[in-house]
């Protein structure tokens, strides 16, 4: 229950960073599923490289916010936040 209620609180805000986050990568205008798929088979293409460090900002802010919501108790969690602007504030 507590996930849900997490997910509900800021899950929303996550999701709509997401997509601002990989509009700007891709330059485009799509939506984040199409944009997620993109990614996804770019990177499985090697047309995009896993050594990009905007890709890696986006990357390890789409986990922890993640973590926030899946596991905010998780001891790795606090030093994450230190290292990557939250969306929980």
């Amino acid at each position: 229950l507590d996930i849900v209620l997490r997910e509900w609180q800021v899950g929303t805000r996550c999701k709509q960073q997401e997509e601002e986050r990989l509009q700007v990568f891709f330059e485009s205008n799509e939506k984040l599923q199409r944009l997620r798929w993109r990614l996804v088979n770019e990177l499985r293409d090697g047309s995009q490289s896993l050594h990009d460090e905007q890709l890696k900002r986006h990357l390890r802010q789409t986990v922890v916010n993640q973590i926030a919501i899946d596991q905010p108790k998780y001891t790795g969690f606090k030093n994450a936040l230190g290292s990557t602007p939250s969306t929980l504030n």
